[in-house]
């Protein structure tokens, strides 16, 4: 070898430059996440009717959730009358009942807003979605009078 010097420092600057360029961190830059999350889908609309007894509710987000959230987030009514199992992955809910739906039951299914994504934007709203077995949706109303009320209050 006519440069044994060159070939060792050649060498060593390629080492250098491996080690420099193999740094794991995120990239960085751009504007921090403020945005919240929102529901893009669902698998029925509010209002559905004769739902399969096994019916599987699934939703999907604008981005990625934070799991915890979610579980504290998610109520179904009448509650106490099912159980149901949670899973989230990523940008999607997914429910599934232990128990098949109730016949002639109005479920009434509240997606929190306190559901947030990775970086704690919550919801700006809650999400109310009913479906039923039944085969229609019943349209209750609730007629009568106060009294005893003084005028203009």
């Amino acid at each position: 070898m006519k440069h044994p010097i060159a070939l060792i420092l050649l060498s060593l600057c390629c080492c250098l430059l491996c080690v420099n360029c193999a740094a794991e961190k995120p990239p960085g830059g751009g504007p921090p996440d403020t945005d919240p999350p929102f529901l893009v889908s669902s698998s029925f609309e509010s209002g559905s009717t004769r739902v399969d007894s096994m019916m599987v509710m699934e939703f999907e987000f604008s981005e990625p959730l934070s799991p915890p959230s979610v579980s504290r987030s998610i109520r179904i009514f009448p509650l106490g009358r099912h159980d149901a199992d949670m899973r989230v992955r990523g940008r999607k809910i997914q429910i599934t009942p232990k128990t098949p739906w109730e016949d002639d039951l109005v479920y009434t299914v509240i997606l929190g807003k306190t559901i947030s994504d990775l970086r704690n934007n919550q919801m700006t709203a809650p999400v109310q979605l009913s479906f039923t077995r039944g085969n229609e949706m019943p349209h209750n109303t609730i007629r009568g009078f106060v009294s005893g009320l003084k005028s203009g209050t």
